[in-house]
């Protein structure tokens, strides 16, 4: 117990905000709460952007996406070194084989990965759209970890995946809009400026699923502003699996590792469940109003529900 009273006291002395001069509520921040209080709510000016990303062309409004990029780019901005092991993965195998064996005996099947340009990124004029690509536009999708991109992938049960690892050559110039630490962010505007990091986080790692494809449009549009502010790759959390994605837009600064590649089944999946408010049938219809069912409506409602 001393200890941890130690740990808590030079932790206030060196860095908590005391008075409201730093941040307006003060000394209510405790317990964690400074970080819950700031991803409790989505930035409005990028919300206010995603329901005109609808209605409008993306390069209406793509300025804009860009000037609140630019506000926080210094604190995003990262630098993945040479050397970074990353992993690929793809569905499926390039060959099945079997060992000849005596007649009565049963075979034992074989798997070639896919590797070399079949599991690399693929050419611009076979680039199919993706979550942070527009179509004939080629990036290379990584993980942190080889059951990341497995995840990532979406198999079923009972597929085979191809995996493979990637390295880095050079240093690459990276928006990185994973975990950040609070005491970087020590004033309301500061504050502001990590609620807005943490929302494009949650924006970038929302699981599209494939009915609504029509998303794509803003993730698309914040990889265009993120590609023109002069970074070669995002690094956001996954929402699929428990390491990072690396989208990459230099896609020739990593190579395959020789010798990586693997195969591996999908023998289940696991789901996470979590409660939502749920209402009775009898529910009085005074009290509440039907949503509507336009994209950013739907979009907003799965953004609120996985911003933590």
């Amino acid at each position: 117990m001393e200890e941890f009273e130690s740990a808590f006291n030079a932790i206030e002395t060196e860095w908590y905000p005391k008075t409201d001069e730093m941040i307006s509520l003060g000394g209510g921040y405790w317990d964690g709460n400074i970080l819950t209080g700031v991803k409790a709510r989505l930035d409005s000016r990028l919300t206010t952007l995603l329901s005109r990303g609808f209605e409008e062309n993306y390069f209406q409004i793509q300025n804009e996406v860009s000037d609140l990029l630019a506000a926080v780019q210094s604190d995003i901005e990262s630098t993945l070194p040479a050397g970074s092991e990353t992993f690929r993965a793809r569905i499926g195998v390039n060959k099945r084989l079997m060992r000849h064996v005596e007649p009565g005996f049963d075979p034992t099947f074989y798997y070639l990965p896919y590797s070399d340009s079949e599991i690399k990124s693929p050419p611009v004029h076979l680039a199919s759209e993706g979550r942070l690509n527009r179509a004939r536009v080629s990036i290379l999708y990584l993980a942190s970890d080889r059951e990341t991109a497995v995840a990532e992938v979406r198999p079923h049960p009972g597929h085979l995946v191809s995996t493979a690892k990637f390295i880095s050559s050079e240093p690459l110039k990276i928006a990185d809009l994973t975990t950040k630490d609070v005491r970087n962010y020590l004033s309301d505007q500061r504050l502001e400026d990590l609620r807005l990091i943490f929302s494009f986080n949650t924006l970038l790692n929302l699981p599209v699923p494939p009915d609504k494809r029509e998303y794509y449009l803003i993730t698309q549009l914040l990889s265009d502003c993120v590609r023109e502010a002069g970074f070669e790759g995002v690094r956001f959390q996954s929402s699929l699996g428990a390491g990072d994605n690396i989208a990459c837009f230099a896609t020739k600064k990593f190579s395959l590792v020789a010798g990586s590649e693997k195969v591996l089944e999908v023998k289940a999946l696991t789901y996470r469940l979590g409660d939502v408010t749920t209402l009775r049938q009898n529910y009085d219809s005074d009290y509440y109003k039907e949503d509507s069912t336009d994209p950013f409506s739907t979009l907003f409602d799965v953004l609120e529900r996985n911003k933590s």
